[in-house]
């Protein structure tokens, strides 16, 4: 079960919420005076949004905030992900990873040096929500045809700190919350994106 029947009113990791504004700096190079005026604050409005705030850190003012959006096309071209796009938040076989004449493109050696890895995470950066009667169906443009789903994804390198107050304690702003499984599968994923050592931390 991908979420939990019912909803707690206290917010939760992966809770899908709804209201919340998202702001961000963009800037050309790092600034030294602020009336240099080379940024911009990108501001959105997502319809969804998720909480990544862990569970014991979630404060009465402020709480990690991602936008929900629609899935890569790229996502489409890998049969294995077809069958369930919630594989991608799990652990898999090397050549489950990649589309078929992808894999089928590798050499022997290619092949045999990624099976020697084992199971890893395919697009670490990316976890993905499964459909649901609450969440509004999108299109998704692909060159083989275009496919209307309600399957979501967050990107962790887009997470946003928000303000709220008391706003955070409403329980109208939440409409869906994850099963305790699912929510320690994110958990998990999270925790392996930010764990990846650099190349010269490894010895």
């Amino acid at each position: 079960m991908f979420y939990q029947e019912g909803l707690d009113e206290d917010l939760r990791l992966g809770d899908i919420v709804k209201g919340y504004i998202l702001a961000g700096p963009i800037i050309n190079s790092p600034i030294n005076n602020i009336e240099e005026n080379n940024f911009k604050i990108d501001v959105i409005h997502p319809e969804y949004s998720v909480v990544i705030s862990p569970c014991c850190s979630i404060e009465e003012k402020s709480v990690l905030l991602t936008p929900l959006t629609g899935l890569l096309s790229i996502f489409y071209k890998n049969k294995y992900f077809i069958q369930d796009f919630t594989r991608i938040n799990r652990i898999m076989e090397p050549q489950n990873a990649f589309p078929e004449d992808v894999w089928n493109g590798f050499t022997n050696e290619e092949k045999s040096r990624r099976s020697q890895v084992g199971l890893q995470y395919a697009f670490v950066d990316y976890f993905i929500f499964n459909s649901h009667d609450l969440l509004q169906k999108y299109t998704v443009n692909r060159r083989e045809g275009n496919v209307e789903t309600n399957y979501y994804m967050i990107d962790f390198r887009k997470i946003f700190r928000i303000e709220c107050g008391k706003a955070l304690k409403i329980f109208k702003s939440k409409i869906l919350q994850l099963s305790i499984q699912t929510r320690e599968e994110l958990r998990n994923k999270i925790s392996y994106y930010y764990q990846r050592p650099a190349k010269e931390d490894i010895t």
